[in-house]
């Protein structure tokens, strides 16, 4: 039961230490959190703080959200979230005021959450890292299926042709082969 920020990914830098090492560390705006609403044990059944963060334009804010701003005193955010806090900390906070990263010591561990960028329905490649067959130098199983296609010459592949055109040509060889010199001459 503790109070959070809301904030927003700016970047990524690094800071080094005494020894000279680097440390990659992430840069988030937590300005500006400003708090909407106390909820206490005996209005709501908790305790807990609903704070808003970032600035949103007054019309395309809807009418409920744009008096529960009002009442507490606050420009309208495009973030709500609410903590569940002590009954104590409720007790210190007011509507409309600001939490800064002051409430928050110095070498103190935090718990971070975030939502990523989404990307679409994405196939197996994207979303689970799978691999593809190499797409070049006349590769023809890309997807993981062969595509039909016709020999080099041109003409279709053998598994194409007609069923009367296979036997067609197995009738004249068995011609040629009983010696019948009238089909070899034309």
């Amino acid at each position: 039961m503790t109070l959070g920020l809301v904030g927003r990914k700016i970047g990524m830098t690094r800071l080094f230490t005494d020894d000279g090492d680097a440390v990659p560390v992430t840069v988030v705006d937590v300005s500006n959190n400003r708090v909407t609403q106390i909820k206490t044990p005996d209005t709501d059944g908790y305790a807990a703080v609903q704070v808003t963060f970032g600035k949103r334009r007054p019309s395309r804010v809807t009418r409920p959200m744009a008096g529960h701003f009002a009442k507490a005193g606050t420009e309208a955010g495009s973030v709500l979230k609410e903590f569940a806090i002590s009954s104590e900390q409720a007790a210190e906070l007011k509507p409309g005021a600001t939490i800064g990263a002051d409430i928050f010591k110095v070498g103190q561990k935090v718990d971070v959450s975030g939502t990523t960028l989404g990307k679409g329905f994405a196939g197996v490649i994207k979303r689970h890292h799978f691999s593809s067959k190499r797409a070049s130098h006349r590769s023809f199983a890309i997807r993981g299926w062969v595509t039909r296609r016709t020999s080099r010459r041109g003409s279709p592949s053998r598994s194409s042709r007609t069923p009367a055109a296979r036997g067609s040509r197995s009738s004249t060889r068995v011609s040629r082969a009983s010696g019948d010199s009238s089909s070899r001459n034309s």
